[in-house]
């Protein structure tokens, strides 16, 4: 996935690998690839931590999500969750109830990201599970959304992002 990172004072997309074995540093049109080692990589004499990473706050990352001029992609999404720290951060999802009957409604609950099924850093789903002061036997209890999907659906607020204690 990628990450903004400030080289040098100038910000820099860079592709860090699935694997974390290797990044590839977009300076303009020209791409360097460069080995990761020890949670590091060199980019033109400078040593960069992995996790200093460029990412939005949580109260930043909702004001420019319904930002109507904003553009925000899954990968924004992902960082500011990664740097808040995903035990950090509970969404409010609408789960379903069981039941599924037809004039049933989505209940609101607090959620938190489960990685048990896909890693976030994968940049391919977010799986929600209910906390567990907001469980109910009759409502489905995790729930799996594509990362455009979670932004989309974040973007009309019916999928809410807080961070906790906030």
């Amino acid at each position: 996935m990628y990450f903004k990172y400030d080289i040098d004072g100038s910000i820099h997309n860079v592709w860090v690998s699935p694997y974390r074995k290797t990044v590839d540093v977009y300076d303009g049109k020209i791409e360097h690839t460069c080995d990761i080692v020890d949670n590091h990589f060199t980019y033109r004499g400078h040593k960069i931590d992995l996790d200093d990473f460029i990412s939005f706050s949580v109260d930043d990352f909702n004001e420019k999500l319904r930002s109507s001029n904003e553009f925000i992609t899954s990968d924004d999404l992902i960082s500011t969750i990664l740097a808040e720290g995903i035990k950090n951060i509970v969404f409010i999802v609408p789960m379903i109830p069981i039941t599924k009957y037809e004039n049933d409604v989505a209940y609101p609950k607090r959620c938190v990201i489960d990685e048990t099924n896909y890693a976030l850093r994968d940049n391919n789903k977010i799986e929600f599970l209910v906390c567990d002061d907001d469980y109910r036997d009759d409502v489905v209890s995790r729930r799996s959304f594509d990362i455009d999907d979670v932004i989309s659906l974040m973007k009309d607020e019916i999928i809410l992002m807080r961070k906790l204690g906030a």
